[in-house]
């Protein structure tokens, strides 16, 4: 619920700063974290674990918290906030399997509310919030980054929408029976 009035006050701020729009600049963009656990990887592995180390579970279960930025990676590019990126490969980066017990690489896809983005080009390591005016940073390739960057400084900015898992050895469950083939099953074994 806090994303979707978020969502609505961005909207709010960005047709009175732009007096056009009819969207909060709400993107998909992939985050990498570490991960304890083979969630994704087969039928079986369905559940989120209950591990705090286990960032990926604690991330679909809680959401984002931007308290949590440094933990894992002390430089912070513009500041304190939650990173995100439109090129899968640099969030495959910050993937770390902590136990080393899986093959398969697990990244996150979200929902991100960019509004209107401050563009930088150079570190800002000591940022809290984006400049005013701004919603977010988007830090694009050049002088101190190879790779676009998105960050949000708001934990209501931004929900996990998609696991993806990847990798050599994934398996691929096929998808079981739907709904109205075991409903016709039934029908047909009495």
């Amino acid at each position: 619920m806090a994303y979707f009035q978020y969502r609505d006050r961005i909207l709010g701020d960005m047709s009175r700063l732009m007096h056009q729009t009819n969207s909060p600049n709400e993107q998909l963009l992939f985050h990498g974290t570490n991960r304890t656990c083979s969630l994704g990887e087969g039928r079986a592995n369905t559940d989120l674990c209950q591990r705090p180390e286990c960032y990926l579970c604690c991330i679909i279960r809680n959401s984002f918290d931007i308290t949590k930025c440094g933990t894992k990676n002390k430089f912070r590019r513009f500041g304190t906030g939650i990173y995100t990126t439109s090129v899968s490969s640099k969030a495959d980066d910050y993937i770390q399997d902590v136990n080393g017990n899986t093959a398969a690489r697990a990244l996150l896809l979200n929902r991100v509310i960019v509004g209107n983005p401050g563009r930088l080009t150079r570190n800002a390591t000591n940022l809290l919030s984006p400049p005013t005016g701004c919603h977010s940073i988007v830090g694009e390739p050049g002088v101190d980054l190879k790779y676009e960057e998105t960050v949000v400084y708001n934990n209501d900015a931004i929900r996990p929408a998609f696991l993806i898992i990847y990798g050599e050895e994934v398996e691929i469950p096929k998808p079981g029976p739907t709904r109205r083939k075991l409903v016709k099953a039934q029908k047909h074994d009495k």
